[in-house]
């Protein structure tokens, strides 16, 4: 029987709020802690949270170094090897 365990990519916006306002992206990110479904990610979705959230929310880096390693360790961290190119 297949794996059904569903794979999901939480956007930086959800992890941020997952830190600091709590609410539903709170609850997510207790689901993926508690390991209810895989998660991946990539370097720079995690960077661009860690930036926001101590750059621009003043938070406290430890705090969130800490954080964003739990994620890292429970993910899947995809390393983008080029560019990519898009028609607009």
């Amino acid at each position: 029987m297949p794996n059904k365990t569903l794979t999901a990519c939480l956007d930086a916006n959800i992890i941020i709020s997952a830190f600091a306002f709590g609410g539903i992206p709170s609850e997510v990110m207790i689901r993926l802690l508690n390991g209810d479904f895989r998660h991946a990610t990539s370097t720079h979705l995690l960077e661009e949270a860690r930036r926001n959230l101590v750059g621009k929310l003043k938070l406290d880096e430890n705090e969130v170094r800490l954080f964003i390693n739990d994620i890292e360790h429970l993910s899947s961290v995809l390393k983008p090897s080029g560019k990519l190119k898009a028609i607009s």
